[in-house]
């Protein structure tokens, strides 16, 4: 019996085209040399003339793919595709091809992409003979730009009414007064919200916060695929300001936040793409100014709502878990990890963050927290990364949280009231308060760093700024297909 990779792959029914793919590299230091091995079947019989059966894992194989980038791109045009592997020519390096365990040489398998579900058998022996990647929290070929609405400018109650639009690069796609009028609000929330299977009713909602002249408020605003922004019909339960929100597919969800009828707010709103309306599940305890985050992990839709205020102006270290079971919010009563303490002797307890789903190495999901507010360090000037698979692993004492490098180097610019975004791979911090509004923005590099002490660096960068600084805003990453061609960077 003679083997044949081009047969074999064609076997299995996994040959496909390469497609030009827009120039992209991930990070230097999330190279991954090594091939998945998830649910590997049993080897090559030659003898007893017994062929490899399918591989489960496997979704689909490429040939003629010559970088990481194009086999990256090749990932995203296929929905159960979650990792990534190129095999390259080379007669010294043994390489299982999709975990068959055929014991040839990377030499036969040249130039072959192969797209897997799952990666939790990493097989490192072929070393960069098969280089590994891990798909992108958000995919590059969607082009995600940053939508900033409402806000407050350089004084306290003169309310931002125009919306601003930066590119993939953290460019401003134009003016203050170019961008699209909205209505006054501070410390309201959005999400960008995904309906149906084929994006094109997809939408940007923000909903509540607060100004002097409505008070609390109910009323939602924002942006359908490709129009301009508007306001929409649904409205929130109950007014409120300084709620976290986040989008699972075409369901949203509203946390806590603040009015001055009932104070700091327990109550969850769920939005099922028609109305909004007052879960049965609330809060642990009443708190505004928290942050939260929307993760797929361990094969669960969760939801982590990170500190706050409580109805006592205390600031709450907690990091509340919920899973959605595809009717209910579930609270995950045996997560117990709390946000980070900046020393020894204060407070874990923080407000007003801004905080990101973010993948360490690549690889590895968590959040990320940047800034904030405590009683005992006004804006605060550290960020951090919880790895979850440290904190989902009971049989770990390892500490779950990485210190990052400070947002500034000399302690003097932290913020608050900021908002997080992506650049490409890299996180982006945008606007804020510190001691005034700010109109910069901050990218971070977890390749760079010059203390051994913290991972990574925040980049600043004068040539991308938002045109105007603001504070109390809503932040929203999405493709860029939202955004109206006018509105869109040249």
């Amino acid at each position: 019996m003679v083997f044949r990779p081009a047969a074999f792959l064609t076997l299995l029914g996994l040959v496909g085209f390469v497609a030009c793919a827009r120039k992209h590299e991930n990070p230097s230091c999330w190279q991954h040399f090594g091939e998945c091995l998830d649910r590997n079947e049993p080897p090559l019989d030659v003898a007893n003339r017994v062929k490899p059966r399918e591989n489960r894992n496997v979704v689909k194989t490429i040939q003629n793919i010559f970088s990481l980038e194009q086999c990256l791109s090749e990932c995203e045009k296929e929905a159960e595709c979650q990792y990534y592997t190129l095999y390259s020519k080379d007669v010294l390096k043994d390489c299982y091809l999709v975990g068959f365990n055929l014991g040839t040489t990377c030499q036969r398998l040249a130039n072959a992409c192969v797209l897997y579900r799952e990666c939790t058998q990493f097989d490192t022996r072929c070393g960069k003979a098969c280089p590994t990647g891990r798909r992108l929290v958000q995919d590059f070929s969607l082009d995600y730009y940053t939508v900033l609405a409402g806000g407050t400018l350089d004084e306290r109650y003169k309310y931002a009414d125009k919306g601003e639009v930066l590119d993939n690069t953290g460019k401003s796609c134009g003016q203050y007064d170019f961008g699209f009028p909205t209505k006054n609000s501070e410390g309201a929330a959005g999400v960008h919200v995904k309906k149906g299977n084929n994006n094109q009713q997809d939408y940007l909602l923000m909903c509540g916060g607060y100004n002097k002249d409505d008070g609390y408020r109910t009323a939602c605003e924002g942006m359908a695929r490709g129009a301009d922004w508007a306001d929409r019909t649904e409205t929130l339960a109950v007014g409120r300001a300084f709620h976290s929100m986040v989008a699972i597919k075409d369901k949203a969800f509203t946390f806590g936040g603040y009015n001055d009828v009932a104070g700091m707010l327990d109550s969850i709103e769920v939005y099922d793409g028609t109305a909004w309306a007052e879960s049965t599940v609330k809060l642990t305890s009443p708190r505004s100014h928290t942050c939260a985050v929307y993760i797929k992990s361990n094969g669960k839709d969760s939801i982590y709502v990170l500190g706050g205020w409580d109805n006592t102006l205390d600031y709450i270290p907690d990091i509340i878990k919920y899973d959605w079971d595809g009717t209910d919010l579930v609270e995950d009563t045996t997560f117990s990890v709390e946000l980070p303490p900046d020393r020894e002797g204060v407070s874990a307890g923080r407000s007003d963050m801004a905080c990101s789903h973010y993948r360490w190495e690549g690889w590895n999901d968590g959040i990320m927290i940047v800034g904030g507010y405590r009683a005992s360090g006004a804006w605060l000037n550290t960020a951090w990364f919880l790895d979850l698979t440290i904190a989902f692993n009971a049989s770990d004492s390892t500490f779950p949280w990485i210190r990052l490098y400070d947002i500034s180097q000399n302690f003097d610019g932290g913020r608050h009231y900021h908002g997080i975004s992506y650049k490409g791979t890299q996180p982006m911090i945008v606007g804020g308060w510190n001691n005034l509004n700010m109109q910069s923005l901050l990218m971070f590099d977890e390749c760079k760093g010059d203390d051994l002490t913290r991972a990574g660096k925040w980049v600043f960068d004068r040539r991308k700024a938002m045109s105007k600084g603001r504070e109390k805003f809503v932040t929203i990453s999405a493709p860029s297909y939202m955004i109206p061609t006018n509105k869109r960077c040249l």
